[in-house]
């Protein structure tokens, strides 16, 4: 557990313990390394907002609570979709099906499928300091990047709070896990545009953002 900086060989005996104790204890348990890990609980009146709210006059607002309430696998394959988008360009480029297959096992999705209708980008802006090809990623490092892109592209108003899929990041969400690449600004709107896809693709959990 990065986050914590615990060894996972100390994280497996906890699991191994929680596996066998009273609900009660486990709640304690998890709200003790959620605080811990310095997580900002987001208003509990957050789960009742829409996913996506477009304010006039403003950039699109997402809700990012709902990651919450995806189960770990779910969420960590939306935020692998995220970074998949970002890199759009790049899968259209790519000629290794073996790659496509791969990435298409972590998102959940056929790429075609992802990024047949995504909104064009820059060439230029998604090519600059690309330093890690896609075919050299692996699932973590992708759905850390995703988790990257969400957190930029949901903070507004001040915003400090980020979803709780951090805690099964390999990074654990921190800055120091970011993609050195990432752009400021670069696909601002990717996220919103991923947001209005998933009632699409997310089968039992579609509900939460349609």
């Amino acid at each position: 557990m990065a986050i914590l900086c615990v060894d996972e060989s100390i994280v497996e005996q906890w699991r191994h313990t929680l596996a066998h104790t009273s609900k009660h204890a486990l709640h304690a348990c998890s709200r003790t390394l959620a605080e811990a890990a310095n997580v900002i609980h987001p208003d509990p009146d957050a789960y009742q907002r829409p996913a996506l709210e477009t304010p006039a006059n403003s950039p699109a607002r997402l809700n990012l609570a709902l990651l919450n309430m995806l189960p770990i696998s779910v969420g960590l394959q939306v935020l692998c979709m995220r970074a998949l988008v970002f890199r759009r360009i790049e899968l259209r480029r790519m000629i290794d099906k073996r790659v496509w297959a791969r990435l298409s096992e972590w998102a959940g999705i056929h790429i075609e499928t992802l990024i047949a209708d995504a909104p064009p980008m820059d060439t230029l802006e998604t090519d600059h300091g690309l330093h890690l090809p896609i075919d050299a990623l692996d699932a973590p490092t992708l759905a850390n990047e995703g988790f990257v892109l969400f957190t930029r592209d949901g903070c507004h108003d001040g915003l400090s709070y980020r979803p709780l899929l951090q805690l099964a990041l390999r990074h654990g969400g921190h800055d120091s896990g970011a993609p050195a690449f990432m752009p400021g600004k670069t696909d601002a709107n990717g996220s919103a545009w991923l947001y209005s896809q998933l009632p699409n693709w997310l089968g039992t959990w579609s509900w939460l953002f349609g």
